[in-house]
């Protein structure tokens, strides 16, 4: 597993996240006509997956019916690493305890705000 990809108990009294997060390094690049990801923003993050039998423990048990073929996103807050150039971002993904097969360096994923794209990466 490389080392830009990290697990960390770090809690934030304003996330009230009582867990584990996995933390993703990435380039990304801004999709034209649409606005910076600012510092702190929270998003999806969209590696491509669709919801499959084998993602129940993902779902919450109150969420209803696993959504089944539908597009699987996680929630995630983008914070900007000036060290590594003005692409260069920390992603903190909520509510995974591992990172998934698909978070692996060169995995490429949108940043979306809702359903419309706000820029694209590549996980170093």
């Amino acid at each position: 597993m490389s080392n830009s990809i990290e697990i960390t108990r770090k809690q934030h009294a304003r996330d009230r996240f009582d867990g584990v997060a996995v933390e993703l390094q990435a380039d990304i690049e801004t999709v034209p006509g649409s606005s910076d990801v600012a510092d702190g923003w929270r998003e999806l993050i969209d590696f491509g997956e669709v919801w499959t039998e084998a993602d129940a423990a993902l779902w919450p048990a109150a969420g209803g019916d696993l959504p089944v073929g539908r597009s699987l996103t996680y929630g995630c807050e983008t914070h900007r690493d000036q060290t590594g150039g003005p692409r260069r971002v920390r992603l903190r993904l909520f509510a995974l305890d591992a990172p998934r097969a698909v978070m692996t360096p060169g995995g490429a994923f949108t940043l979306r705000d809702g359903m419309r794209a706000r820029a694209v990466g590549r996980l170093l």
